[in-house]
């Protein structure tokens, strides 16, 4: 839904819109946009059209794949964007 990866842990989207899953480390990496309907069970997850519409429109600066959602540096005045798997 957000990364393009397959397999691991997942969650299904709430109301089944988009994909109907998504990774639990993605929800993770693209809060506050992305998020738990049930925070306490971590259940179901909003967000992600809103995100994945903008979110995949840039290059990472370590594949260079435009596929999957990226996240900013969180360098201050860095431009660059990165798909959360490729940073580890």
């Amino acid at each position: 839904a957000l990364c393009g990866l397959v397999g691991g842990a997942m969650k299904m989207v709430a109301g089944g819109g988009g994909s109907g899953f998504v990774h639990v480390a993605c929800v993770q990496w693209h809060r506050p946009a992305v998020r738990y309907v049930d925070e306490v069970y971590m259940d179901k997850v909003q967000g992600v059209a809103e995100v994945a519409g903008e979110a995949i429109r840039h290059t990472c600066a370590i594949c260079q794949r435009v596929a999957g959602a990226t996240v900013p540096c969180m360098a201050t005045g860095c431009p660059r964007r990165f798909h959360p798997p490729c940073i580890h």
